[in-house]
């Protein structure tokens, strides 16, 4: 299904929570409050989220590689088998987040905090991580 950032936006404002499998290449969503949305297995490719709150969120499957979330909250996400190759997640908030059998490769993690979340069976080729806070990531 393939919708504009601003009708999503409309229909969460309105207590819509699922968007499973829409298409939104390269939307703009910078600064939204989004907690708890359901985008399950969306295509979501060069999409900005930056300072945005996607806590609570279900991402399985999603495919955001290249999207910016630079300084979003992704605390108690569900990124299973997620791809987020060359994506932007320069201090990102990761607390609580499931990031299993997701894909990070490329994916610039500087300064991210990863405290509490659980990272299992991740694929982080060429990531960078540097200042980035893993001490207590569950891995």
């Amino acid at each position: 299904m393939i919708i504009t950032a601003e009708e999503l936006l409309q229909r969460y404002k309105k207590g819509e929570r699922r968007f499973k499998r829409v298409e939104l290449r390269g939307a703009d969503f910078s600064g939204a409050n989004m907690s708890g949305v359901i985008l399950h297995q969306a295509y979501l490719e060069g999409a900005i989220f930056r300072d945005s709150d996607l806590s609570g969120a279900d991402l399985a499957e999603a495919c955001l590689n290249n999207a910016d979330l630079c300084r979003a909250n992704l605390s108690n996400i569900d990124l299973l088998e997620a791809s987020l190759c060359n994506a932007d997640l320069r201090r990102t908030f990761f607390s609580g987040a499931g990031l299993i059998l997701t894909d990070l490769s490329g994916a610039n993690l500087s300064g991210a905090n990863l405290m509490g979340a659980e990272i299992n069976a991740c694929w982080l080729n060429n990531a960078n991580l540097s200042y980035a806070f893993p001490e207590q990531c569950c891995y």
